[in-house]
């Protein structure tokens, strides 16, 4: 409660009646109502939330590889539920024209039965008290990367090229990459030990050097029997992220690469403000499927400028760096561009 003019503290509990005139405050006495003030010159604003935003938001993937659970944590005080879900991220967060709304949601949870549908989509939820709706401030996401079959071989798909745009729940490999058949392969390379670290699926889990996958580094995806849409689901990102970008050498033995990831659902292109630290000849390079003969397709920096056939940092897609003279810490802020 403030009370601004004469700051005047009145202790009670009772009942404020707010007129166009007048200020009056209103409290019980042994069963009879009993006016305390009436004054023009006090003016009140009583601060109150009848209902809190669900907490613990989160989105699972279920195994059809195509819906998706909302889940949060139960609010006593709600009547009920608000869905509000849209391809446009920036539409979602002010609730613009484009977001559907679904009311009436009994449960702390729901399923998007339709999710597999669009590429991207992504997710609030209300608590409802009433006329008062309170929105959860975390967005949840889901982002379809296209997976290519891949056989290693020149003038075909060789690989993909992939990283996180959204922060999962779970960071496990299994419960990321549902969709994998026997001897697919994912690796990324290891600056520490100089070489790729690998991962291969069999029978329903993963196998190999490591078993969680990280927002910032890019993996290289080689599924062996056939493509798929491998989606990706979690939170979407709002703070800086800083990636260790080493010097590489391309000599055995040495660092080599860098496997880098874009981990936000926002494109973004300006090269020379978001990598404001290169030097000269340092390159950056992704593995692009879409070509008729699929090959890296590059950027490097020269005299203050970025050259070549690479123009943004799109969602979804791994990088490889490589600074010819001097590493460096890259930090970029995951929320630039988010209206």
């Amino acid at each position: 409660m403030r009370i601004s003019n004469k700051m005047m503290l009145i202790p009670l509990l009772g009942l404020i009646i707010i007129s166009a005139f007048n200020t009056f405050i209103i409290m019980q006495k042994r069963g009879a109502m009993t006016s305390l003030a009436t004054q023009a010159d006090i003016s009140l604003t009583v601060l109150y939330t009848p209902v809190g935003y669900p907490s613990d938001f989160t989105i699972f993937l279920n195994k059809d590889n195509f819906s998706v659970d909302l889940n949060w944590t139960d609010v006593p005080e709600a009547d009920d539920y608000n869905v509000y879900y849209s391809s446009n991220l920036s539409d979602l967060k002010t609730i613009g024209n484009s977001v559907t709304k679904v009311t009436g949601i009994k449960d702390s949870n729901w399923t998007d039965t339709n999710a597999g549908n669009v590429r991207q989509r992504y997710y609030r939820v209300a608590a409802v008290k009433g006329a008062v709706t309170n929105i959860t401030p975390i967005i949840e996401g889901k982002f379809d990367i296209e997976i290519r079959k891949a056989n290693l071989t020149y003038g075909y798909v060789e690989m993909n090229t992939v990283s996180l745009p959204l922060i999962p729940s779970d960071d496990n490999i299994t419960n990321i990459v549902i969709y994998g058949m026997n001897y697919d392969i994912i690796n990324w390379y290891n600056t520490t030990k100089k070489d790729y670290d690998e991962a291969y699926y069999y029978e329903g889990n993963w196998y190999g050097d490591f078993n969680i996958l990280e927002p910032g580094k890019g993996y290289e995806f080689t599924p062996i029997n056939k493509s798929y849409n491998f989606t990706v689901v979690g939170f979407v990102p709002g703070d800086n992220i800083t990636s260790e970008i080493q010097r590489a050498t391309l000599k055995a033995g040495e660092v080599e690469i860098n496997t880098i990831g874009w981990n936000t659902p926002l494109k973004r292109c300006n090269f020379s403000t978001i990598i404001p630290i290169a030097t000269n000849f340092d390159y950056i390079q992704w593995y692009n499927v879409s070509k008729k003969i699929p090959s890296f397709d590059y950027a490097y920096y020269y005299n203050g400028l970025w050259y070549g056939k690479i123009r943004c940092f799109d969602p979804g897609r791994g990088y490889v760096f490589a600074p010819i003279s001097v590493g460096y810490n890259w930090t970029y802020n995951r929320s630039e561009g988010f209206s």
